[in-house]
């Protein structure tokens, strides 16, 4: 288990545990923690974010939309995206 922390541009943060194998959007969900999203599939990119710190990739058996340069710059869809480190 992964502790994730959330930082919203408007200044709130939130912070929750991620199981393994569980996307991030999901966990967050259960956590009552309010995210935009559509598709859950890494296709329409709503869940959209930027990693600031520790690790996280995509799911097994899921492929993303993101080009592999905006991955290395951090950028992560939350609902295809699995916590690998706190």
């Amino acid at each position: 288990m992964h502790n994730v922390t959330l930082n919203f541009s408007d200044g709130v943060t939130k912070e929750f545990q991620v199981q393994p194998h569980t996307s991030i959007l999901d966990a967050a969900l259960e956590n009552d923690i309010p995210l935009l999203y559509q598709c859950r599939s890494g296709s329409c990119s709503s869940c959209i974010c930027t990693l600031k710190d520790g690790q996280a990739s995509t799911l097994e058996g899921q492929s993303s939309t993101l080009l592999s340069s905006e991955y290395n710059l951090g950028n992560r869809l939350l609902c295809i995206s699995k916590a690998d480190a706190d």
